[in-house]
């Protein structure tokens, strides 16, 4: 019901937007490696895949502070308690830092469907 009701384009003045128009999902489906493919962010979508398995990321939502697109895959995210501030890095480089309030959480669940 609730697609039908998003793919008629009959209630979308209704709709509450949680997010900005930007932070897609991206993957690699032939590791890492291989091509890139990126998902726009569609609006109350739950992406579904076999993310032990397969390198993948959230995109960044709104325009930080500092120049993160050429972050490697394998970085770190530290919280710094003396700053009360995030930090995304590797090794001894820093990609940049966020209040804890510019953070957004993607939560990853995992469950046994039998």
């Amino acid at each position: 019901m609730v697609n039908a009701m998003q793919a008629s384009g009959l209630f979308d003045r209704w709709r509450v937007r949680v997010g900005h128009d930007d932070g897609g999902y991206s993957y690699w489906p032939d590791g890492a490696g291989g091509e890139v493919v990126t998902i726009d962010p569609p609006s109350n979508t739950a992406v579904v895949g076999d993310n032990d398995v397969m390198f993948h990321r959230v995109e960044a939502v709104g325009a930080p502070g500092g120049d993160v697109s050429l972050v490697p895959i394998d970085s770190h995210l530290r919280y710094d308690r003396s700053t009360d501030q995030w930090e995304i890095a590797k090794g001894d480089r820093t990609f940049g830092r966020f209040a804890s309030e510019a953070i957004r959480v993607s939560v990853s669940w995992k469950a046994q469907v039998l």
